[in-house]
């Protein structure tokens, strides 16, 4: 997934299906944890969207300030991991 250097970086670059949307069910609350929010994104899938609106900028200037030109395709493949593999999230830690 290549994303578009053009764009700054706290603009939602990702697939749409990652992109909020207004009134998207499953949004819920935004005093909700994360760990709720990725509960409701099993059944939900586009209520992922809301960890990505969340932590994008953190982690996008992170990998920018380590490795310049490709914090956009880190960060794409840092939300598309987390996604993927939402159902291991474990609350406790």
């Amino acid at each position: 997934m290549r994303l578009s250097s053009d764009h700054p970086p706290d603009r939602a670059l990702l697939d749409p299906v990652l992109t909020p949307r207004p009134g998207a069910g499953g949004a819920g609350s935004p005093d909700d944890t994360d760990a709720e929010v990725i509960r409701r994104s099993l059944h939900d899938p586009e209520g992922f969207a809301e960890i990505f609106r969340r932590h994008f900028t953190a982690i996008h200037r992170y990998a920018a300030a380590r490795l310049g030109a490709a914090a956009d395709d880190v960060a794409a493949e840092t939300f598309l991991a987390a996604f993927r593999q939402r159902e291991r999230y474990r609350n406790r830690r």
